[in-house]
């Protein structure tokens, strides 16, 4: 999926059964050489306590906190896929991010982030 000049592989990670410690499976798949080929790798994992979890690996392998095109574009598939409202609640490893999808694009809340 491509959002804002950045492009993404994301996997439905829901069962938790992604090897998200294998640094050279996911460098393989975000080579644009070797593999998919992409700015980073998002899974969608589920939540206890919001809609759904991202987590987001660079191209190098390494997971970051949280990735904003990322975000904008799995809060559009989600609700391309009829997962959710308008609104959705989004875990992150730097906490809750709330997505809103309005009629073309998608706003996100980081407030949450900073007040936790």
């Amino acid at each position: 999926m491509s959002g804002s000049g950045n492009d993404f592989v994301i996997i439905d990670d829901r069962k938790s059964t992604f090897p998200d410690n294998d640094i050279g499976l996911i460098k393989k798949i975000t080579s644009r050489s070797t593999g998919i080929g992409s700015d980073g790798l998002i899974l969608i994992q589920d939540s206890k306590k919001y809609d759904f979890r991202m987590r987001f690996f660079n191209p190098d392998g390494l997971e970051q906190d949280m990735c904003g095109n990322g975000l904008r574009c799995i809060s559009k598939l989600y609700y391309k896929l009829n997962k959710c409202q308008k609104d959705l609640y989004i875990e992150t490893n730097c906490g809750l991010v709330i997505s809103h999808i309005l009629n073309k694009s998608v706003k996100l809340e980081f407030d949450y982030i900073f007040k936790t």
